[in-house]
């Protein structure tokens, strides 16, 4: 398995592809996902995610990001 991260809808997931967290972070007003995808269709599912034009990146490039086009939600806190 393979951890991307991208602003795509679950409607652009396919072949195993599954959300491990959602609404952490936003880039550009857009939410991102961080998925799992099985390897044999990484190549797959990237570009599926680039045929919508939506951000996909791999994890330890994400963490290049943070800061600059990607930032965390600030946790919201009830009372």
């Amino acid at each position: 398995m393979t951890v991307l991260y991208t602003t795509a809808e679950e409607a652009y997931d396919g072949f195993g592809t599954r959300t491990v967290e959602a609404g952490r972070y936003v880039s550009k007003g857009k939410p991102i996902r961080k998925v799992e995808v099985e390897d044999a269709h990484l190549d797959w599912q990237r570009a599926r995610y680039f045929s919508g034009l939506h951000l996909c990146v791999p994890e330890d490039e994400f963490r290049e990001l943070i800061g600059w086009f990607v930032r965390e939600v600030e946790a919201e806190t009830g009372t």
